[in-house]
């Protein structure tokens, strides 16, 4: 009794940022008072209890109500189960199944959806001999702090599907290769038409190389994500007011964004490698334009509405 629900941080949620300062953690999902499958010790046939309507904290026959990551990181691997599905069914671009879309996604590409989907909690729910009055958290309702990281999970607002009622577009480039100092720039426009999504919002995550046991500073590839409109107004990665040296994911959220032209800069600086690999996430009503400093590299998959005569990395089997 007196919880908030979803949309509130539990009590007993653990806090960041790592010892370098990163975000974290990177994304939260339900895990207090979840209904799940009760194993009772030496009996068989446990059922789910009938005529019975169960409290939060209750057991009874072969269903209880238990909380912790044990349950909250389960959600989120189904999540990341649904979004690979999603590509290696050939649902992007389009939202329907095409066996000519099928590729296989990366890890990276796969965090990447997960987290430019994760929606701001409203607040954090204290606990003292009961559920008390909530409180905002430390970003409010922005994101990007070490309470909720980039957000509660929901698919919902991360992929685009056509029977879902939500109409919505992605933009999706996976395993982009950028060398030190290089610049890429994908130009897109804003289309509200058939389309619904009030917000846009962009992602780039990569997988940083392995940094010394003990260290202070541990990113060694850095990235930088900025978002231009054609007003010349600049927005930076991961809700700063400047470039982000410490995470290896940076997402730009513009909400109430206007119908118009959009930059998307990815620009790489201080590599320790001759290259680093990232995957793109957009979501909203964005529409590919065009894109420069690529150095003629094919992207996949495929930007939409153009023609690809190559193919996607492929499902083995």
């Amino acid at each position: 009794p007196g919880q908030y629900g979803r949309n509130y941080l539990a009590f007993f949620s653990s806090n960041g940022p790592s010892a370098d300062g990163r975000v974290k953690p990177d994304v939260v999902a339900p895990g207090l008072s979840v209904l799940s499958a009760r194993a009772l010790p030496l009996q068989t046939g446990e059922c789910d209890p009938s005529g019975i309507t169960l409290m939060a904290g209750q057991a009874i026959d072969g269903v209880n109500y238990r909380y912790g990551t044990s349950f909250s990181a389960p959600a989120v691997t189904a999540n990341a189960a649904l979004i690979r599905q999603y590509f290696m069914e050939g649902f992007y671009p389009t939202g329907s199944r095409s066996s000519s879309n099928v590729f296989l996604p990366s890890g990276q590409l796969i965090k990447a959806v997960i987290l430019n989907g994760a929606q701001p909690l409203a607040g954090y729910q204290p606990y003292n001999n009961g559920f008390q009055t909530p409180v905002p958290l430390s970003s409010g309702t922005l994101g990007y702090d070490n309470q909720q990281g980039y957000g509660r999970v929901i698919l919902q607002t991360s992929l685009a599907l056509s029977y879902s009622g939500v109409r919505m577009k992605n933009i999706i480039f996976d395993r982009v290769q950028i060398s030190d100092y290089q610049v890429h720039q994908i130009f897109i426009t804003i289309d509200s038409t058939n389309c619904d999504s009030k917000d846009f919002s962009v992602i780039i995550s990569w997988a940083d190389p392995p940094a010394v046991d003990g260290c202070t500073s541990c990113s060694l590839n850095d990235l930088d994500l900025t978002v231009s409109t054609s007003g010349s107004q600049t927005y930076y990665g991961n809700g700063g007011t400047s470039k982000d040296y410490k995470n290896n994911v940076e997402r730009v959220r513009i909400s109430k964004v206007s119908d118009g032209d959009l930059t998307v800069t990815i620009a790489a600086s201080n590599l320790a490698t001759s290259t680093q690999n990232y995957s793109l996430v957009m979501a909203g009503c964005p529409v590919y334009k065009s894109r420069s400093g690529f150095n003629g590299q094919s992207l996949c998959p495929c930007p939409p509405s153009t023609t690809c005569y190559y193919s996607c990395p492929q499902p083995s089997g």
